[in-house]
């Protein structure tokens, strides 16, 4: 569906100057927090034998080597057990995104900064460019403005990590896999193909979006008779994870050293003491994590959760809603690290703004405090991103309960 979706009576900033004054507060917002972010990046500090050290390794050897390192990179990692529990080397494009960083700026942990925040700076700009055809340009611009201003991605905009990378496509994903529901035509099909592909290749976990897709296609095709089931559901959901093993065998120069490098990664969870310690827990870690991360944005959208069992909402706030409670299901199956999910803050960046467009619908007066809210809401998460959370890498649940002063 090519115009933007809403489940309420009016639609809320529909004036040219209405629409101005959203489209100006979240770019005042968004640059907020870009330049929050550039701040950050001076003081960040490096761990070399932690997880950017295995980055900068890779980043230097395909510096250095070129393509033709990539073989050797794999296997080290199987030949090297105190390896099997740091980033492997099937992240194909944040390596070689931090390779051609490296080309301009050197192959330093700085190279890997520099990655991170072009991550986070395209994602925001890209969810602009792909949701407002279906949420609406003031919606999808306040959107751009919250996923800026999160705490989790703005902190993982200013790591030298590969979460950001990881976040950018897998969201891309997402919003190209529910035009292509509306028209499962083939230019949408191979958009969807290329971008899914490549968020796989940026990080492995995306690949477990195949399940909630699957869920939103079938809930979908009940709501509103989607064109897209059956076969070809399942081709589409299935080649960009062929198209992603064919490029790790190419990647390793082999049909079996990239499928032992998962599962030597799987296997180690088992055994990997810092895991065990801090990032096990209940199926509803993630939600007290997020909780403490962004404490009122997950509160409404558990709220909107709520709200879409008795009242229907927009196709983007159902898909979102899936998108979160399928994936809910799947990383209990996991480590319990909001960094390994961070595709979280998407429902819960979305439902906020389907509750607020609720209540801006009923009045002018509810559209200029629901937007003042949504303002106020996106300046306590830039404050937190930027003293509560200034120094935070990892986001187990312990040191978020120390931050926040719980634990």
């Amino acid at each position: 569906m090519a115009h933007a979706e809403s489940a309420a009576q009016r639609e809320p900033f529909a004036s040219g100057a209405e629409r101005g004054a959203v489209l100006a507060l979240a770019g005042v917002l968004v640059v907020a927090a870009l330049w929050a972010g550039l701040w950050s990046l001076s003081f960040t500090a490096f761990e070399p034998g932690s997880d950017e050290g295995v980055y900068r390794h890779y980043m230097r050897q395909i510096h250095e080597q070129g393509l033709g390192a990539y073989p050797g990179l794999m296997q080290e990692f199987i030949a090297s057990p105190e390896r099997w529990t740091l980033p492997p080397p099937l992240r194909v494009l944040h390596v070689l995104a931090c390779a051609l960083a490296a080309r301009v700026v050197g192959p330093s942990f700085e190279a890997l900064l520099y990655v991170s925040f072009a991550s986070h700076v395209a994602s925001v700009l890209a969810n602009f460019a792909l949701s407002r055809r279906r949420l609406g340009v003031p919606r999808a611009a306040l959107l751009s403005a919250a996923l800026a201003c999160s705490p989790l991605l703005l902190r993982l905009g200013v790591l030298p990590l590969s979460d950001a990378t990881g976040f950018t496509f897998g969201a891309l994903a997402f919003w190209s896999f529910l035009d292509l529901l509306d028209e499962p035509r083939r230019a949408r099909w191979w958009r969807f193909t290329a971008l899914f592909a490549l968020a796989i290749a940026a990080k492995e976990l995306n690949g477990l979006l195949a399940g909630p897709f699957l869920v939103i296609a079938l809930v979908e095709g009940r709501v509103r008779g989607s064109r897209l089931h059956g076969r070809d559901l399942l081709v589409a959901l299935a080649l960009p994870h062929a198209l992603v093993a064919a490029l790790w065998m190419l990647a390793g120069w082999s049909p079996t050293a990239a499928f032992q490098v998962l599962r030597l990664v799987l296997e180690s969870t088992a055994t990997n003491a810092y895991m065990l310690e801090h990032n096990t827990g209940p199926w509803w870690r993630y939600i007290a994590d997020f909780a403490l991360l962004s404490p009122l944005a997950t509160a409404l959208a558990l709220l909107c959760g709520v709200v879409a069992c008795v009242r229907r909402t927009s196709f983007a706030t159902r898909a979102a809603l899936v998108l979160g409670a399928v994936l809910l299901v799947e990383a209990s199956f996991f480590g319990k690290n909001a960094r390994y999910f961070p595709i979280f803050e998407l429902p819960l960046r979305i439902a906020t703004l389907e509750l607020a467009w609720l209540v801006a619908a009923r009045s002018r007066l509810a559209a200029w405090l629901a937007l003042a809210a949504l303002a106020a809401l996106a300046t306590l998460d830039l404050w937190d991103a930027t003293n509560t959370f200034r120094w935070l890498y990892d986001p187990i649940h312990a040191r978020l309960l120390e931050l926040r002063g719980l634990g």
